[in-house]
């Protein structure tokens, strides 16, 4: 393992060297800085490089956090964040933020800033993401601030987690396909076959992070979680009946996302098979949290997860905030998982404005927008065939719903394309908000 990429003492020094040149940046730019660490697959020593025509070519992000004093506003954050991807010859942007663009890796390779203050470390929600912070990151300049992060233990990780890791997946499988790559009207180019394939491999960890929440047996890195994936994946009786080489596969995208060789898969015929076993895996997690049985009828899934999701989704997180001041009662949790939603609600509203440049009050919900947002996330993905055949029932299902989230435009004919970039829209916009 090397300290930012796996195996590989050639590229580890590539990485570091772009690494410093972000590095300078942010200390030029913030001067109440404490730290700065880097986590995800670079923080952990499994970052993704791969070589295309015989050149390093680095994949997604730098996932860096800056702990500072004060709070940093987002515009902040995000334009500092393009300035240092631009300074190491990349475009700096997010995938979510400009998907209406030809993609390609250099074009969307983006430094990602967030900011922590020093004393809200110990106070963070127990996240996947905070449950890692002291386990797997790196810590790139300044103090080691990771013994201040809450020593989250896996049966702490609530299990909307699950929930939420699978349909971000799902929504990454939703923006690399294109109606006319199904229908085989038109092929994707190099680089969008082969991100097509790196959230593939994305969309695999993730049903092992997932189902490894499901027992309460999450850990930290690719590697590690593929080992104790492997020590119970007898306990997923079910779910080896519907999806026999589910194991298989995780070990070919574990090894694949630490070391990705694009030449190695099918874009299509992988991402087909993904999303059916994505779809599997979350009805499978979302019967469980919801307590009923479910099918894979997307659009009778929606009507629950719009009905029962938005509280349960909150209440565990406001359970774990609560206990630490000795106060988990049932009315203080709905209260706290009340407040929560609206104060999300608020902050989309907001944001709608600002990018829109006017917002109706309808859009302003006393439930999260976010849950909203993200709960159609299976009807976009299914609501196509493997061979381009468009649901009409679902997306008209989810376009009335979307509705009532974001300003559509007036269509004459509702098409695939149309559904899924206007619900990227309401998500990116949610997206942008940079909550944790």
């Amino acid at each position: 393992m090397g300290k930012f990429v796996f195996k590989n003492q050639a590229l580890d020094e590539y990485v570091e060297k772009q690494l410093q040149i972000v590095v300078e940046e942010i200390k030029k730019e913030i001067s109440d800085l404490y730290s700065i660490i880097i986590i995800g697959g670079f923080g952990r020593g499994e970052g993704a490089v791969q070589i295309v025509d015989g050149e390093p070519q680095l994949v997604n992000d730098f996932d860096l956090y800056i702990i500072t004093e004060k709070q940093h506003p987002d515009h902040f954050l995000t334009e500092l964040g393009v300035r240092c991807a631009k300074l190491i010859g990349k475009g700096g942007l997010q995938h979510p933020e400009g998907f209406e663009k030809e993609y390609t890796f250099d074009e969307f390779f983006h430094v990602d800033v967030h900011n922590l203050t020093k004393k809200s470390l110990p106070t963070l929600p127990p996240t996947t993401r905070y449950f890692e912070m002291p386990r797997s990151v790196t810590v790139l300049y300044g103090e080691d601030v990771r013994s201040l992060f809450p020593k989250l233990t896996a049966e702490q990780i609530p299990y909307p987690e699950a929930l939420r890791l699978l349909m971000n997946r799902m929504m990454l499988l939703i923006m690399s396909m294109q109606e006319e790559f199904l229908q085989q009207k038109k092929l994707p180019t190099r680089d969008e076959a082969n991100i097509i394939k790196y959230y593939v491999a994305k969309g695999y960890l993730t049903i092992c992070e997932a189902l490894l929440i499901h027992i309460k047996q999450f850990d930290g890195g690719y590697l590690k979680r593929l080992e104790v994936f492997r020590e119970h994946y007898e306990e997923f009786k079910d779910i080896r009946k519907e999806i026999p080489d589910l194991l298989e596969k995780v070990e070919k995208f574990t090894l694949y996302k630490v070391q990705p060789d694009p030449r190695r898969f099918d874009a299509l015929k992988v991402w087909k098979e993904c999303r059916k076993d994505m779809g599997i895996v979350f009805s499978y997690c979302l019967s469980f949290f919801i307590g009923k049985e479910l099918s894979l009828n997307w659009v009778e899934n929606y009507t629950l997860l719009e009905k029962e999701l938005p509280q349960k989704y909150f209440s565990p997180y406001a359970a774990y905030l609560l206990a630490k001041k000795h106060l988990n009662i049932s009315p203080l949790r709905s209260l706290v998982s009340k407040g929560g939603q609206v104060y999300m609600s608020w902050k989309y509203f907001s944001a709608l404005k600002d990018r829109q440049g006017k917002a109706s009050l309808s859009y302003f919900h006393f439930t999260d927008p976010g849950v909203l947002i993200l709960a159609l996330c299976p009807l976009v993905l299914f609501s196509i065939s493997d061979e381009g055949v468009v649901n009409k029932e679902m997306i008209l299902k989810g376009w009335k719903h979307l509705e009532r989230l974001f300003p559509l435009p007036h269509v004459e004919q509702l098409t695939w394309e149309t559904f899924k970039t206007e619900w990227l829209k309401a998500y990116r916009t949610y997206y942008l908000m940079k909550f944790v």
